[in-house]
């Protein structure tokens, strides 16, 4: 479980870096490639250790990555309506 878990957030961490290698645009051509094809290595490991796995197994792997999905847009939308409301407040009359 601790392994799969690893791979999850190692292609978590390779998509990141593929988003900003591509944000600093060419120059980083580079880091580009690197970040492709540890996503590709980190996502073809994760498969091939899933088909291998059992069906439990597989269930508890994915209900984490679900819980661990809704926890983060929950985080995410608590900062936007945070960030909104700052906003708001700024334009009210005193």
């Amino acid at each position: 479980m601790a392994g799969l878990a690893n791979l999850a957030v190692h292609l978590t961490s390779n998509f990141s870096l593929l988003l900003e290698s591509i944000r600093s645009t060419m120059k980083s051509l580079r880091r580009i490639s690197v970040s492709l094809l540890a996503i590709s290595l980190s996502g073809f490991v994760l498969i091939y250790s899933l088909i291998g796995s059992s069906d439990d197994f597989i269930l508890i792997f994915m209900g984490y990555i679900i819980l661990g999905f809704i926890v983060l847009e929950s985080l995410d939308m608590r900062r936007e309506s945070a960030s909104i409301s700052k906003e708001v407040s700024k334009n009210l009359p005193p």
